[in-house]
């Protein structure tokens, strides 16, 4: 079976795992490991000196044992842990490609296999300890149902700074998940630890409190053109470098000789913000400087977490920067706060 087929994604870089699952796991008793997605093993050779059992269902990458994981796995002593890499695909990709798993997914209501995989690893090994390389949306995506499920046993999240798998660019972070619940979640960064987090059912979500929208995303019908003339410019993800970050900006900042920008439906790197009313110059020089400081400040409190991540990892002159995401309905939030509390 094709790795396409399987949805796998086998984990060459699995070095800047060890460090994290190590130091967890010299606590744990404990004298068998398993994967469940084993694939090529790889992540199997993260813990010496214990027994391995690799299961998977693909035959031609000779796992120890054969099986269907979201069914099937066998049962496990209490001395067992859990170290996997699932399949991922989001649903619309499941959709054109997998019906059947695309019918699991949606029907459990869930929006990638992953969340499906480790939401079935855990019925069938409920109080294990497992480490899970996982999407790092799981953090900051609206639409993950397994985050409110397994929040309170999220005892240590890693970031990867670069991509652990050699066949896909998706950001990925591993996450240590407890038998019991835990008061606070410790943060790595790669091999280094760096503090400790809390987190909600909602991930890394902002309480911003308004009592109006002003503002419309995208030029409509119907708009006033000296409203339209504002020209303000919405950039929702990072450049390719470090410096070329999601901010608010005038249209032609971006667009050379433009004043206004009209997007495509699927289009979400740009979108003019129309407001309701004419704002002034220094409205909208008030409005500007308070997003894009406000939107940094965000990434630096919650590491990027309070972000969906976009496209790839880059680095560049020897900086790992993690691309980022800001969805339209957070992006409003933040913009109708500004101009309620400091504008009008």
């Amino acid at each position: 079976m094709s790795k396409e087929t399987l949805k796998q994604f086998f984990t060459h870089e699995y070095e800047v795992l060890k460090p994290f699952i190590n130091t967890y796991a010299k606590n744990i008793n404990f004298n068998h490991i398993i994967d469940p997605f084993a694939g090529e093993g790889h992540l199997l050779r993260l813990v010496e000196n214990k027994r391995v059992t690799a299961i998977d269902i693909d035959p031609d990458v000779k796992p120890d044992i054969i099986a269907n994981s979201f069914t099937s796995i066998p049962k496990q002593s209490d001395e067992t842990i859990i170290i996997t890499n699932p399949p991922y695909s989001h649903r619309h990709i499941l959709q054109k490609q997998d019906q059947r798993h695309y019918k699991i997914v949606t029907e459990a209501g869930y929006t990638d296999l992953y969340e499906y995989a480790i939401k079935r690893v855990i019925d069938q090994c409920q109080n294990l300890h497992m480490f899970a390389l996982i999407p790092e949306n799981f953090i900051a995506s609206r639409t993950v149902k397994l985050r409110a499920e397994i929040y309170k046993r999220i005892r240590a999240i890693q970031i990867h700074e670069l991509s652990t798998c050699q066949d896909t660019d998706q950001p990925t972070i591993m996450i240590y998940l407890a038998p019991t619940e835990c008061n606070q979640t410790d943060l790595w960064l790669s091999a280094t630890r760096i503090g400790a987090i809390k987190i909600k059912p909602d991930g890394f979500r902002p309480t911003i409190q308004c009592r109006n929208n002003y503002v419309e995303f995208g030029i409509k019908e119907g708009q006033s053109q000296k409203c339209r003339d504002n020209s303000i410019l919405l950039q929702a993800t990072d450049g390719g470098t470090p410096d070329n970050r999601i901010k608010l900006m005038r249209v032609s900042d971006h667009f050379k000789g433009m004043k206004h920008f009209i997007n495509k439906i699927s289009d979400r790197a740009y979108i003019q913000i129309v407001p309701h009313k004419v704002m002034t110059e220094d409205q909208i020089n008030i409005l500007i400087i308070y997003f894009n400081k406000w939107v940094d400040n965000w990434r630096k409190s919650t590491h990027g977490l309070g972000l969906t991540s976009f496209r790839s990892n880059v680095a560049r002159n020897g900086i790992n920067f993690r691309r980022k995401r800001i969805d339209f309905k957070l992006a409003r939030l933040i913009i109708n706060y500004i101009i309620e509390h400091h504008i009008i």
